[in-house]
């Protein structure tokens, strides 16, 4: 068992390892081949198959890899467009939540009971009859 260990020792030594974008492939080619599993037309289950085939390769080339710069470089990349991606949607919910809670101030939100639709009415106007946007149904509320 020792001498398996320092064998393996050996073998990675002066190899890039694992890092993120290595763990996203790992994981996208298992959700493939779940994937292609659960299909059953042949060609698309002989396409998902070859698919996570080449993204358990490149994954194993990463990992082994003795160009540890150009491995960084790419996990750099593959980093700072996800965390683009991560950030715009963040900043975009933030700005619905506030866009809602402006609108709070003003209007209040009644949902129709036949097609639970979300309708905003402006506030304080007493009991009023509702149209549904969706469906047509007319409904009583109190704003």
């Amino acid at each position: 068992m020792e001498k398996f260990k320092q064998w393996l020792q050996n073998l990675m030594k002066n190899r890039y390892g694992s890092d993120e974008l290595t763990f996203v492939l790992l994981i996208s080619g298992i959700v493939i081949m779940i994937l292609g599993s659960v299909i059953a037309i042949e060609p698309a289950v002989l396409i998902c198959s070859l698919v996570s085939i080449v993204l358990y390769c490149i994954a194993v080339y990463r990992s082994f890899s003795t160009d540890i710069a150009k491995r960084r470089a790419e996990n750099a990349k593959f980093q700072s467009i996800f965390k683009r991606k991560s950030e715009s949607l963040k900043q975009a919910q933030k700005e619905q939540k506030k866009l809602i809670k402006e609108k709070q101030k003003t209007h209040i939100l009644f949902y129709c009971p036949e097609c639970k639709a979300s309708c905003w009415v402006p506030k304080n106007k007493g009991k009023i009859r509702i149209t549904c946007p969706k469906c047509g149904t007319k409904f009583i509320g109190k704003t």
